[in-house]
């Protein structure tokens, strides 16, 4: 089911009437609780559906993008979600959080090129 079809209120747990705080509140709590770092495989898609839930909100201008703010840096979260991504055989949405990933931190300090040499790897074993 696409996520036009699915409410995101409902998968975030919060009113249609939710200020952006809550629905961040929200989204930042399930996303801490269902994280595939944290959870077995099968807890993970549920963190996949709150990511979608909360990426719709963002893109359906419900919300100032902005303040789109996650509990680590916006690169970080990129080679996360590729990550998830391929662990659940998404490989287009793997492939593009992981350029995503690299475009961002291509140039980042030395210390951190050996994440996006591994991010690149996994571009290339995918196809992309």
């Amino acid at each position: 089911m696409s996520m036009a079809q699915r409410n995101f209120y409902t998968i975030l747990g919060v009113p249609r009437k939710a200020t952006p705080d809550t629905i961040r509140a929200a989204y930042r709590d399930l996303a801490k609780r269902h994280h595939p770092d944290r959870v077995e495989l099968a807890g993970a898609c549920r963190f996949r559906d709150v990511v979608e839930a909360y990426e719709a909100y963002v893109e359906d201008g419900f919300f100032d993008a902005s303040l789109y703010v996650l509990h680590l840096p916006e690169p970080v979260v990129h080679e996360r979600l590729g990550v998830l991504y391929e662990a659940l055989g998404d490989q287009a949405r793997a492939l593009e959080h992981y350029r995503e990933f690299v475009a961002r931190w291509a140039g980042a300090d030395p210390e951190l090129q050996p994440r996006v040499e591994r991010a690149r790897e996994r571009i290339s074993d995918l196809g992309g």
